[in-house]
């Protein structure tokens, strides 16, 4: 997990990019090690912003659960930017944030925080945020998200279509409208 925090951090700072991780990967063809680096490389996101997101997403893709996507841009009707995820599963409208306590205990990013989770909340989003103690117990994370994974086709099917935009794609992708 930390060669990837490490790829991952690497990659936003501009070190390098994810294409020259994986040309240097294929320099070590047939050295011992090679195929931890592949893995290291395949597990790395160049939209991750931050070491707490890096860990959220490894501890849900170890458990077994789909990879989110990291540093999902939500759009209004006129192409504006209306909030930004750290991870999402976006057909099953599940939203995750991991919340570093610096960052989010400031007064003006912690009041942001709460408009914009009760407008992801009337646009029918499940909202979750982690903090690094939710990461010591990953099977209580996974479990979480799994559970509203497995429940969202109903969560979805049990809202109106035109709740939001983005309600209407998840019936759309259920097959519901």
């Amino acid at each position: 997990m930390v060669a990837v925090v490490a790829a991952d951090s690497a990659l936003r700072q501009g070190a390098c990019t994810l294409e020259q991780l994986w040309l240097g990967v294929a320099r070590l063809r047939g050295l011992k090690g090679v195929v931890s680096a592949r893995s290291i490389v395949a597990a790395s996101d160049p939209a991750s912003r931050s070491p707490g997101e890096t860990r959220l997403r490894l501890t849900l893709v170890d458990g077994g659960l789909p990879r989110p996507t990291a540093n999902y841009l939500l759009v209004d009707e006129h192409g504006y930017v209306i909030a930004e995820g750290d991870l999402v599963y976006e057909e099953a409208l599940i939203w995750l944030e991991y919340d570093g306590f610096l960052p989010h205990t400031q007064r003006d990013v912690f009041r942001n925080d709460r408009s914009r989770e009760r407008m992801l909340r009337r646009r029918g989003w499940e909202i979750f945020r982690f903090v690094d103690t939710d990461l010591r117990t990953p099977r209580h994370v996974n479990a979480d998200v799994a559970a509203a994974l497995a429940q969202a086709p109903q969560r979805i099917a049990a809202m109106a279509a035109d709740r939001s935009p983005e309600v209407a794609a998840g019936r759309r992708a259920l097959g519901l409208s």
